[in-house]
């Protein structure tokens, strides 16, 4: 019988009356929910997560939500657009039960209205706001949700929303809260708890393997054409994900002149201004034939209509981006449909017919993904020790009492449940903030109040987001309307001054003036050719468990050829023979050569761009070292076996390995040095695939291979040996 008898009736029809039955996640979350127990739930993507958490909540709390008629649950989200999404899925079941459901972040703040709603949507930052401005609203609060709990794990904003939630322990009128978080892609759940909600014991885990087979076929042709034809054949959507913002520019462009794709074509990513995003998302889900290109910014569960095919424009750079890109089409079937294209990184205005180098390695990167989807394997991480979201913490703390002094002891106490953050470890935080004006130190007591720099801080409403430090950006109008924000930077370009067409939200635009951080722009002839803006960002690492992953599918018995597209497969069978025949799966094959009159060695580690760059550190050739996640490219030969297997042993190059860490926000770049360089290593320390490459480089023999050998024949082209050889 199912637990659904156990819900308040109203609830259950609300939520599930048009089901003839519930989905397994939903079955089992209904039982520890109404007991009151806190929960993480992971389960796949369109298993129900947000009905199965929030009926068996509602449910607990029916009477709670009438009697008290205020705000009972905050349900956060990573962010706003999702947040969006989800207010339109929520609102119909929570009207049927005449519930008022509300918005809270940076565009629209519903517990501004005299009547509270009963449930909020808002993400971290937003609620970093509302106890940074004492709402009232927040003491009824009864239980919090967190959804997308991956993209928080190990991240400044994760160690953020921990301390929010302890502060919002800390006001409300009936503590303790129900905690619930959930996500599609959580390999470990305890960690995921104690990160998020502290040294909870009462709390219940749930992983639910996704019963959607994947139905995926790696190709390394012209991914337009394919598209192009299938539309035209029949009534067909597709979502086409790629690994850059000018890539969603150009696809679109490639099908602009296709006559049944007329206003058909879209793109979503970051840049495109928020009310444009959501025209994208409602267009293209009314539409029965569209396309869309877009980056991460759809990877999340926005609802855009079925899709009847995904395809993946490059290698995502990780199994959960993977997962929640696939996890976009057929939805409400149980297979996933996904064509994977191998793309190089090269200015794709036109891209160039393939064969594209190395298409061999990307082949092999998209069957690593695939064959770990399928099979349910998820990197292993131990929980980071992060101090740039302590540091906004104590600030943020400050903040809300008016900047008056607070003890040195209360803002430990407030970190106690991260277990790493010791009370001298803080003291030094604090010491650092005040050297740069953030904060002032007490004249005898060990406490902190506001200074300058913090008033400053609030004044231009930076205290509240853990992000990167951007660059300065502008915004594109075009007459009134605001179609986007980029980089200064890209709209200085050449070709964008000099009054060429560039690609902007699927459109082509000219360059008409500059004033201040706006550009105003005119819509270019739509038959003439443009170029997409080049946009700043990190560069997509796979990571060292899928490259390590590469490796073994080198050396494996049986390989998933039936992934491939019938004219890659006889060339990776090929190259796996040659392979095998030449070197073995605890060799490391090398070749040696020449350029720019030095000698080189190439190793062929496959070991990850980070313990590369460790090895060559230690090596004393870090500058000088050419290194990508498959190879590192050296001056000298490297003794293998003296190296340290242990990732501890690579201790003396810590501070240089810590550099490599992008994207720092502004909380961290205010840290001591010490806490910056022990920040910048928790990949290298906590990420158990790093020991397990460690382990097999260590214990592996180099393998001189000349040209006749062909040393990597999933490479090309092949690097010849000689001294004479030129790259």
């Amino acid at each position: 019988m199912s637990n659904a008898r156990f819900l308040e009736k109203r609830v259950a029809e609300a939520f599930y009356g048009k089901f003839t039955a519930l989905k397994e996640p939903q079955e089992a979350a209904i039982e520890p929910i109404l007991a009151g127990r806190n929960l993480v739930l992971s389960s796949g993507t369109g298993s129900g997560k947000t009905e199965a958490v929030m009926a068996p909540l509602i449910s607990r709390y029916w009477q709670d939500l009438f009697r008290l008629d205020s705000l009972a649950i905050v349900y956060i989200s990573p962010t706003k657009a999702l947040a969006n999404d989800l207010h339109r899925r929520l609102g119909p079941p929570l009207d049927y039960l005449n519930l008022r459901i509300g918005i809270r972040h940076g565009d629209r703040d519903d517990l501004r209205k005299k009547t509270k709603p009963h449930v909020v949507i808002t993400t971290p930052e937003s609620v970093d706001v509302l106890l940074l401005r004492r709402d009232k609203a927040l003491a009824t609060v009864l239980a919090v949700v967190i959804d997308e709990a991956h993209l928080l794990y190990n991240t400044q904003r994760g160690i953020q929303l921990s301390v929010l939630i302890q502060r919002l322990q800390n006001i409300v009128a009936r503590p303790p809260l129900q905690l619930v978080a959930m996500s599609a892609t959580i390999s470990n759940l305890l960690d995921t708890a104690r990160l998020i909600f502290g040294r909870q014991s009462n709390t219940d885990f749930l992983k639910f393997a996704s019963h959607r087979t994947i139905d995926a076929l790696v190709r390394d042709d012209d991914s337009t054409s394919l598209v192009a034809k299938l539309t035209e054949a029949k009534e067909a959507k597709v979502l086409g994900f790629v690994n850059k913002r000018k890539y969603a520019e150009c696809f679109a462009g490639l099908l602009s002149h296709e006559s049944h794709l007329e206003n058909c074509v879209f793109t979503h990513y970051s840049n495109l201004d928020a009310l444009e995003r959501r025209e994208t998302e409602k267009q293209f889900a009314k539409r029965k034939t569209a396309v869309c290109y877009a980056t991460s910014t759809l990877e999340l569960g926005i609802d855009i209509g079925d899709i009847d095919v995904v395809m993946l424009l490059g290698v995502p750079s990780g199994i959960a981006s993977f997962l929640q890109r696939i996890g976009r089409g057929n939805r409400r079937k149980e297979k996933a449909n996904v064509v994977c294209f191998i793309y190089p990184e090269v200015d794709c205005e036109f891209p160039p017919k393939p064969p594209y180098e190395p298409t061999l390695i990307e082949a092999l990167r998209h069957i690593a993904l695939i064959d770990s989807a399928q099979k349910g394997e998820l990197p292993s991480q131990h929980r980071y020790e992060l101090f740039g979201a302590v540091a906004q913490q104590c600030l943020s703390v400050i903040a809300s009492r008016k900047g008056k002094y607070t003890s040195l002891k209360e803002l430990t106490k407030l970190f106690e449940h991260l277990g790493y953050v010791e009370e001298a470890t803080l003291k030094s935080i604090l010491d650092a903030l005040a050297k740069r004006s953030f904060v002032t130190k007490h004249s005898f007591k060990t406490a902190y109040g506001a200074a300058e720099a913090l008033h400053k801080l609030v004044a231009e409403k930076k205290i509240y987001g853990n992000f990167p430090e951007d660059l300065q950006t502008v915004k594109l109008m075009h007459r009134s309307t605001v179609i986007g924000e980029v980089h200064e930077i890209a709209i200085e370009a050449p070709h964008v001054m000099s009054g060429k067409p560039f690609l902007f939200a699927g459109r082509k635009w000219i360059f008409k003036k500059k004033e201040g951080d706006i550009v105003h722009v005119v819509p270019a002839d739509p038959e003439v050719s443009g170029k997409p803006l080049n946009y700043v960002g990190s560069t997509l690492e796979f990571d060292a468990f899928l490259t390590d992953k590469m490796w073994h599918l080198i050396h494996a018995r049986e390989f998933p050829y039936h992934l491939l597209h019938e004219d890659l497969q006889a060339e990776i069978e090929i190259a796996r023979k040659v392979a095998q025949t030449f070197f073995s799966a605890n060799e490391i094959p090398y070749v040696e050569g020449r350029t720019y009159n030095q000698n080189y060695i190439r190793y062929y580690t496959f070991g990850g761009v980070m313990v590369n760059t460790a090895i060559a550190l230690l090596h004393g050739e870090g500058n000088a070292a050419d290194i990508t996640d498959c190879w590192l490219q050296l001056h000298s030969p490297v003794d293998w076996q003296a190296l340290p297997s242990d990732p501890m042993g690579y201790e003396s190059v810590f501070p240089q390995l810590a550099k490599f860490l992008k994207g720092r926000s502004i909380f961290q770049k205010l840290l001591p040095h010490r806490l910056q360089v022990r920040e910048g290593i928790q990949e290298w320390l906590c990420d158990e695939a790093i020991g397990t490459v460690l382990r097999r480089l260590t214990t592996s023999k180099p393998m001189a291979c000349t040209q006749r050998d062909r040393p990597f024949p999933l490479e090309m082209p092949l690097y010849l040996t000689g001294d004479d050889h030129e790259e």
